[in-house]
C-alpha cells in the first residue's frame, strides 16, 4: 500500500484500509463459498495456512520487536 491505510481517495474519501477490508472480505467469502461447495478442501487450506505462518515469520521479526 503506496500511503497507508489511512489515506484516503481524493473523490471518495474512503480509506485504503476500508478498501483493502471490503477486497478481503470478497476473497473470503469465495474461498468459504468453494469450501462449503466442495470446491476446495478445507483440512488443506488450514494445513497450507499453517505452514505459511510458520514460513514467513523470518521476514516478519521486526512486527514483533517491542
Amino acid at each position: 500500500m503506496k500511503h497507508g491505510y489511512n489515506s484516503t481517495h481524493p473523490e471518495t474519501s474512503v480509506t485504503n484500509r476500508d478498501t483493502l477490508e471490503t477486497e478481503i472480505s470478497h476473497v473470503l467469502f469465495a474461498v468459504n463459498y468453494m469450501m462449503d461447495r466442495g470446491d476446495i478442501d478445507a483440512v488443506k487450506i488450514a494445513t497450507h495456512h499453517l505452514e505459511k505462518k510458520e514460513a514467513i515469520k523470518p521476514y516478519l521479526h521486526h512486527q514483533f520487536e517491542s
